[in-house]
């Protein structure tokens, strides 16, 4: 073989390569970019539903104690996606932690 033709072959697979590992990276990047998107919206979604913007009437007790399980919830989505524990001891300030943990809201 030509010395042409084998500085030709070796810059052809060099660049085949480098693309391929270029392919590679983006396609990384751009999965692991989504799936934190998603992550932030189910964030969002959680902290909706801890702050009562879906309850009909948040001024209702009764309102409130049906909302108990999705607020529940709403906890467990938020410590899974935004990938902090959210433990009973530290959920809350002034001693209601145990209480927003177990509940889902605190006292005003």
């Amino acid at each position: 073989m030509s010395r042409e033709l084998i500085k030709t072959a070796l810059v052809s697979v060099l660049s085949a390569m480098i693309g391929a590992v270029a392919t590679i990276t983006v396609g990384y990047v751009t999965f692991h970019t989504q799936n934190r998107q998603i992550d932030v919206r189910m964030i969002e979604l959680a902290l909706d539903i801890i702050a009562g913007k879906y309850d009909r009437e948040p001024e209702q007790e009764q309102e409130k104690e049906s909302a108990i399980p999705a607020r529940r919830f709403a906890i467990r989505v938020l410590s899974h996606y935004s990938r902090v524990p959210i433990e009973k001891k530290r959920s809350g300030r002034m001693g209601q932690g145990a209480r927003w943990h177990s509940e889902g809201f605190i006292s005003a």
